[in-house]
């Protein structure tokens, strides 16, 4: 999927299937229920993403470091989710590093323009890769890949 789907190059990250993306934080944690649930039936009631991570970190089946990376992933990357659709009034999953209004989402997102042009887009941009990363070294460990 990743490969197929989000076609991620330099420039231009899926937030939704690219590296560290919202799909690698649901995988985590279905699978972590899968694996955890006939022990622990209440990991397989409906609920949202974060009340998950927080039942399986109380539960001692996810470490808390995984866990934090996880939820602040998902709390990040559904606010981007969230923003970009009020921008273009559609869902989106796309993020380039080129388009012209990174600057604007970057501010509509909290980060403060500084004195040079573009410095709110770069921070957005390095706390994006940040997050993703960490996301996709908690993704790994969880599934047992590292």
């Amino acid at each position: 999927m990743e490969t197929e789907l989000a076609q991620e190059d330099t420039h231009r990250r899926n937030f939704k299937t690219g590296r560290g993306g919202l799909l690698d934080i649901e995988t985590a944690v279905q699978y972590l229920q899968l694996r955890h649930g006939p022990d622990h039936p209440e990991l397989l009631r409906i609920d949202d993403t974060d009340a998950h991570l927080a039942r399986l970190t109380a539960l001692g089946c996810l470490d808390p470091a995984d866990a934090d990376a996880l939820s602040r992933g998902w709390s990040f990357l559904t606010r981007l989710s969230s923003r970009l659709r009020i921008l273009d009034n559609r869902s989106i999953s796309d993020l380039d590093e080129e388009r012209g209004d990174l600057e604007g989402l970057a501010r509509r997102l909290g980060y403060a323009p500084g004195e040079r042009e573009g410095t709110a887009r770069r921070r957005f941009l390095d706390e994006y890769r940040e997050i993703t990363e960490k996301v996709r070294g908690s993704y790994r460990r969880v599934l047992g890949l590292d």
